[in-house]
């Protein structure tokens, strides 16, 4: 039951663009919010950068990482969590507890218990990961929503949480952590300023005069 056997794609995150803008604002930004706060949600409208500025972080901040791109058919209970006790064991894939934990022929019946028993099983990490939960949004059953909060709570200290997601903080996660709920990003945080707008273009091979680039961005809002 090796890593390269039982994590599908959806454990590996998009390949940054050939051509990508180093973003260091929002970099920065993130990377202030994970220093303040253990959760980050990132909420913004397709196409607003939320995956490239995540992943820019990571290759910053050089954190191993599990992620976990979601989609419609994860909105279910028992899909959901195995998806994340996979994800789990995939760091340590030596841990035998993890592993019968998620073997039981009853994870689906209560996949909440089991996780949180699963937690229980996880020995310490040597260093600091980050769990990223991409297309979060799409998350609707009320049974995941209720419970995610306390199943988080419950990850080593040494888990940063990044949350991706294209809507609002949901209400049942508004209390997320232990010091004031998640740190929020949104399209604002993610929005390009006139320089970066140029020096994206520079990097694409076109010089935007500074009234250009000012253009662009107002026609873009960023």
């Amino acid at each position: 039951m090796a890593d390269d056997l039982i994590l599908s794609d959806k454990f590996a995150p998009a390949a940054l663009p050939d051509v990508c803008a180093p973003r260091l604002r929002v970099v920065d930004a993130i990377e202030r919010a994970v220093r303040t706060r253990r959760f980050v949600y990132l909420g913004a409208p397709a196409g607003s950068g939320k995956t490239v500025s995540a992943l820019l972080w990571l290759k910053q901040a050089k954190r191993p990482c599990v992620w976990i791109g979601l989609d419609r058919y994860d909105d279910v209970p028992s899909v959901f969590y195995k998806q994340l006790a996979l994800g789990l064991y995939s760091v340590q894939p030596g841990n035998d507890g993890l592993r019968a934990v998620i073997e039981e022929p009853g994870f689906s019946l209560s996949p909440v218990e089991h996780l949180v028993r699963l937690l229980a099983e996880m020995t310490p990490l040597e260093c600091r990961y980050v769990l990223v939960l991409d297309d979060v949004h799409l998350v609707e059953n009320r049974e995941i929503r209720k419970s995610l909060p306390a199943v988080l709570k419950r990850l080593p200290r040494a888990f940063s949480v990044l949350l991706l997601s294209r809507g609002v903080l949901p209400a049942e996660w508004a209390a997320l952590g232990a010091d004031g709920g998640p740190a929020l990003l949104d399209a604002a945080d993610l929005r390009f300023t006139a320089d970066e707008i140029r020096g994206y273009f520079q990097a694409l091979g076109r010089d935007l005069a500074p009234d250009e680039a000012g253009a662009l961005f107002e026609a873009t809002e960023g």
